[in-house]
């Protein structure tokens, strides 16, 4: 938790409608990659073959590869769930419960919530950028951001953006595999900075 006082708010804007703008792909890339500390709320829906689930994203912090999530539903059927890690583990804190803790997170995830979720990628498509962690097709709509996205058998669709410090953000991108389908809804995003 030390790492937080480290960090100072530079920006919080609810999400909104922007303009288009003309910057070319790899300035916007460069950009985003650039972006490795930040915070978003807003819902998060999944659907699969055999249920339908929705959260609030009370908050999720992403410092680099570290991310804290805080969700409120019914999800575990426990209310609020909070989510801490980073690619190479998980810890699953449900109030009122023992934290349940893996060297697997989307194992772990799948076990808990039934949701399957690609917890390496998730950050970087969040922010509207493929992972570098494997191959990619995209295209890119009129402001040269991304529209849609084929990565590791996930299908991403970028139906909406928001401008942050003259950054364009995902406001809602929808994530699909088979019967797997993950809506994430941003309502507001922030960048952090690291002193």
């Amino acid at each position: 938790m030390l790492w937080l006082a480290a960090c100072s708010q530079i920006s919080t804007m609810p999400v909104s409608h922007p303009a288009q703008n003309s910057q070319s792909w790899d300035q916007h890339a460069e950009q985003l990659n650039n972006l490795q500390h930040w915070e978003v709320s807003g819902k998060i829906g999944v659907k699969t073959a055999d249920a339908s689930q929705s959260a609030v994203i009370n908050r999720w912090q992403q410092f680099g590869e570290h991310y804290e999530i805080d969700l409120s539903s019914s999800l575990l059927g426990l209310g609020n769930v909070k989510l801490e890690g980073t690619n190479q583990f998980l810890i699953i804190m449900a109030s009122g419960e023992q934290p349940v803790l893996s060297n697997d997170p989307e194992q772990l995830l799948l076990e808990q919530t039934h949701w399957r979720l690609p917890i390496k990628s998730l950050p970087f498509w969040v922010k509207g950028l493929p992972s570098p962690d494997s191959p990619a097709d995209f295209t890119l709509d009129s402001a040269n951001r991304l529209a849609t996205l084929s990565q590791a058998n996930w299908t991403i669709r970028y139906q909406d953006y928001t401008v942050i410090d003259n950054l364009s953000l995902p406001s809602k991108l929808v994530i699909t595999q088979g019967s797997n389908k993950i809506t994430l809804i941003i309502k507001s995003w922030q960048t952090l900075l690291q002193l």
